[in-house]
């Protein structure tokens, strides 16, 4: 009994789409996993340069600040200005204040109260 042409060829196409779905997953889960891979390792470097400036510059540390100044410019969405890089080499990186320490010294206040 012979197959008609167009049998021929759905069966052709269900053979190609259950080989190929499953390469094409593959492929998409390596590219998902790579582009994790690269912003997990940025957020590292970005970690340890940030690290670095924390310190108090010396001339020993110079080189590694410069390496770290680099680093974090590299990364930043938003470059850093020729000023704000020569500040960073010759002054510690000052934690930004947040209003997060503050309110918990008025959520100990409220729980006395409570008390």
């Amino acid at each position: 009994m012979e197959k008609s042409l167009l049998e021929q060829i759905e069966i052709c196409a269900r053979i190609f789409s259950k080989i190929a779905i499953p390469i094409v997953l593959l492929i998409l889960g390596i590219c998902l996993n790579n582009t994790y891979s690269q912003k997990e390792t940025r957020l590292k470097y970005i970690e340890i340069a940030t690290g670095i400036l924390n310190d108090k510059p010396t001339p020993e540390t110079l080189p590694l600040r410069e390496w770290a100044i680099k680093t974090l410019n590299q990364y930043a969405e938003k470059k850093l200005s020729s000023e704000a890089r020569a500040v960073l080499k010759s002054s510690p990186l000052n934690r930004p204040h947040t209003n997060d320490d503050k309110n918990q010294v008025d959520d100990k206040k409220d729980i006395e109260k409570i008390k």
